[in-house]
């Protein structure tokens, strides 16, 4: 028998389930890039690590499905990572590599999962560290909002 009495787990804090990063925005940064095949293609995959606040170290990935059968479903992709490019102050990309370690801000949903329905985190959005909330500072409600670039 293996002795694990050194060992103090009942004082180690323990989440249940999976583990969701709380919806909000997180300045973060791409750590890993990789393609994946999907049911319809193929994806970039995309890493994320926060780098700041109370998740700081924890990751989010976004799977942006690049190459699909469905036309619409490569128009989002497009879309998202034209949202991120620009976010990360790029004006082209050539390589995902070009954007690691670039912090932008995650805009971070939480929902069901569309198989398990079990609760599920997923980035909905990207936006330059600049348009960061800013705490302690919130904007004036009659002052314009600057938009990211991008009409939708």
């Amino acid at each position: 028998m293996i002795d694990l009495s050194e060992f103090e787990f009942d004082k180690v804090p323990v989440q249940e389930g999976r583990f969701v990063l709380p919806a909000g925005e997180y300045v973060a940064a791409l750590v890993a890039s990789e393609q994946k095949q999907t049911a319809n293609g193929f994806g970039l995959l995309l890493t994320f690590q926060v780098l700041e606040g109370e998740h700081k170290g924890r990751t989010q990935t976004d799977l942006v499905n690049l190459w699909n059968n469905n036309e619409n479903t490569v128009r989002i992709a497009k879309e998202r990572m034209a949202r991120l490019m620009r976010a990360a102050g790029h004006e082209k990309l050539t390589s995902a590599d070009q954007l690691s370690g670039v912090p932008v801000v995650i805009v971070v949903k939480v929902g069901a999962h569309w198989k398990t329905n079990e609760a599920t985190s997923e980035i909905k959005g990207y936006k330059s560290v600049g348009k960061a909330p800013q705490v302690g500072n919130p904007s004036k409600p009659d002052e314009p909002q600057e938009e990211d670039g991008v009409p939708w």
